[in-house]
C-alpha cells in the first residue's frame, strides 16, 4: 500500500508529538490528494500543465446560471 506525508488544512506537513513526520494512506490519502488538486489552478506546475482545475473556465461558464 502507498503512503504519502500527512498536511493539515493549511498545506503544512503534520509532526506529532514525538517530532515525527505522520503519514497518510488509503482512502485519507485519495481525500488529502483531491484536496490538493482542487486548490491547485490548471497549468500553475510547469512541469505537468494538466494538474490542477480550470477554475476560470469553470468561472465564465453559464453553468451557474
Amino acid at each position: 500500500m502507498t503512503w504519502d506525508f500527512k498536511f493539515d488544512e493549511s498545506g503544512d506537513i503534520v509532526i506529532n508529538e514525538l517530532r515525527q513526520l505522520e503519514v497518510v494512506s488509503g482512502s485519507e490519502k485519495v481525500k488529502q490528494h483531491i484536496r490538493h488538486i482542487l486548490k491547485c489552478v490548471k497549468e500553475s506546475d510547469y512541469f505537468n500543465p494538466n494538474f490542477g482545475v480550470d477554475w476560470l473556465k469553470i468561472v465564465q461558464s453559464k453553468f451557474n446560471q
